[in-house]
């Protein structure tokens, strides 16, 4: 793996990081402000931070452009070394496999952590300015996290950071697969952006299913990555479109590989 990690163009890495912890600390800031003690007394760290925020934009802008942010760092590198032919360099050098594991590895484990690690900081920092104490689902009824649009939402008013925990693991899950979704789809086009493209439209289209009451339970990885969203989620849907999305992941992946090997 320490081969792609040398070819990996380290500023689009640090572009990609900077642009999600800047949207997460962008939506931390308002909380910040009230260090001098003037947060209402029943705010905790977890009725307020990123995952379970519903009403600032930035909040929604995060995982709307998830997908985006995710495949910056790695998505695009495969694509670009096949066809400059750096990759036909590479496989006279190195074994296959190594090969393998590092472009998608690689794009897997910079994906999920280009996502999931500001939300981290975004929890940190709301859990060293607010109290800590469990939600109450009649003191912050407001934040309105209830079984309709809440995963597991009896942990998450018994024991709210492993609640908050699991939503920042699904949401690295994600990133990896998006990431990975891109890298596949660069053994297929001579088109760069192509699987940006697809990724960040596939991601629309699944938002906008919701409203129009086809399906129940959204299918959008915008609303159930989240602690708290702002339509109907489900552990059924949620796994579904997950072994869905990831079979097809894993498809484009082994069999555009094994193409591009036996060509």
């Amino acid at each position: 793996m320490g081969v792609v990690w040398q070819r990996l163009n380290k500023r689009t890495l640090i572009l990609a990081f900077s642009v999600s912890l800047i949207l997460a600390m962008s939506q931390l800031y308002p909380t910040l402000r009230l260090i001098d003690g003037q947060s209402n007394y029943f705010d905790s760290a977890y009725t307020k931070w990123l995952g379970v925020d519903t009403f600032q934009s930035v909040s929604q802008a995060y995982y709307f452009v998830l997908p985006l942010l995710a495949a910056l760092p790695v998505g695009t590198v495969l694509n670009q070394d096949r066809m400059n032919g750096f990759l036909t360099q590479l496989r006279m050098k190195v074994p296959t496999t190594v090969l393998f594991r590092g472009y998608f590895g690689w794009s897997f484990i910079l994906g999920g952590l280009v996502t999931a690690l500001p939300l981290l900081v975004n929890l940190w920092g709301h859990l060293l300015v607010l109290p800590s104490y469990r939600p109450d689902n009649l003191l912050h009824s407001n934040i309105l996290a209830i079984s309709f649009n809440t995963l597991s939402v009896s942990m998450y008013y018994s024991q709210p950071l492993l609640h908050a925990g699991l939503a920042i693991g699904r949401t690295f899950v994600w990133g990896g697969l998006f990431s990975l979704f891109v890298t596949g789809t660069g053994l297929y086009t001579r088109q760069r952006f192509m699987g940006i493209g697809t990724v960040v439209l596939t991601q629309l289209g699944l938002f906008l299913v919701q409203p129009l009451g086809v399906v129940p339970h959204s299918l959008a990885p915008a609303d159930f990555l989240r602690e708290t969203a702002n339509a109907n989620v489900s552990w059924p849907t949620t796994a579904g479109v997950t072994i869905v999305f990831s079979g097809i992941t894993l498809y484009l992946v082994a069999r555009g590989w094994q193409q591009l090997v036996h060509a």
